[in-house]
């Protein structure tokens, strides 16, 4: 459970808020850091996704990617773009 934990933390602080500026908390960054964690979780064996939660997270993770590619492709080039 502790995993879990540690994953849903991680989740929770790149997940977008209107509070937060887009190049830095949510966005672009929050963007990358899903990304990230999807590909930990994709990357781990199957006996170490012993449980039907991080199996589900994943999906959801992959959905939520998925969903949003093109907001992200998007702010990455006006990000390029600024500098």
């Amino acid at each position: 459970m502790a995993i879990e934990s540690q994953i849903w933390a991680a989740i929770r602080d790149c997940v977008n808020r209107t509070s937060r500026k887009p190049f830095r908390w949510g966005g672009l960054s929050g963007y990358q850091q899903l990304e990230t964690i999807g590909q930990i979780l994709r990357s781990l064996p199957c006996r170490e996704i012993d449980t039907d939660y991080l199996s589900l997270l994943s999906v959801w993770i992959d959905q939520a990617l998925s969903n949003n590619l093109s907001v992200a492709l998007d702010l990455e080039q006006a990000n390029l773009w600024l500098r």
